[in-house]
């Protein structure tokens, strides 16, 4: 048996270990992946987040899946950029899935790249580049007497795909939905078609 003062003998030194970060945007939480894997090959965003799905999955399971996780906690791995004017990627993955953008979660990055020294930002407002597989996105972070004091994000563009579309429940009938894209493909229903 393990003494319980001797903790080192429950870790193998040899075993990897991945860095993250975990922060809250309004309550949003985020878990950023700082450290531990290795460079994700692509030369775009979807070639790289193809790349981790493949290879990695487990890790996404490991750190949003319960115990360690849960449901409302959104994992995003830092990666090194494909566009020339980015300042790094991200890969957002949850406890079900791999969404291609997370408002919440870029914020929350730009915010601990920040507030770590890993992302160098000057006096007043700065503009980051953000590569996702949505496309590349702009944050503006905002400093003011070297401290950072907010940062927003400019979406990539949203579009409607298509409007008037029925999708039928079980003992809902039918309801009317408009297919809207902002980063991810979302249902739209009015207040009206849903009672």
């Amino acid at each position: 048996m393990i003494p319980f003062n001797d903790l080192s003998r429950l870790y193998d030194g040899d075993a990897p270990v991945i860095t993250t970060i975990d922060s809250h945007t309004e309550g949003e939480v985020t878990r950023l992946i700082v450290d531990g894997i290795p460079p994700v090959p692509g030369r775009t965003m979807m070639e790289k987040l193809t790349h981790f799905k493949t290879g990695y999955d487990a890790v996404r399971s490991l750190l949003t899946k319960e115990p360690r996780g849960s449901r409302q906690v959104l994992a995003a791995l830092v990666t090194k950029p494909v566009t020339p004017d980015a300042a790094f990627g991200l890969i957002y993955m949850d406890a079900r899935r791999y969404p291609y953008l997370c408002g919440h979660a870029t914020i929350g990055a730009v915010t601990t790249l920040a507030r770590t020294g890993t992302l160098t930002l000057a006096e007043g407002e700065n503009r980051v580049g953000i590569d996702t597989p949505s496309g590349r996105m702009t944050s503006i972070a905002h400093v003011r007497d070297g401290c950072l004091t907010s940062v927003s994000i400019q979406m990539v563009p949203a579009f409607v795909f298509a409007t008037d579309q029925q999708i039928r429940g079980r003992g809902s009938g039918t309801i009317p939905v408009d297919l809207v894209c902002a980063g991810g493909f979302f249902a739209m229903v009015t207040h009206t078609a849903s009672t």
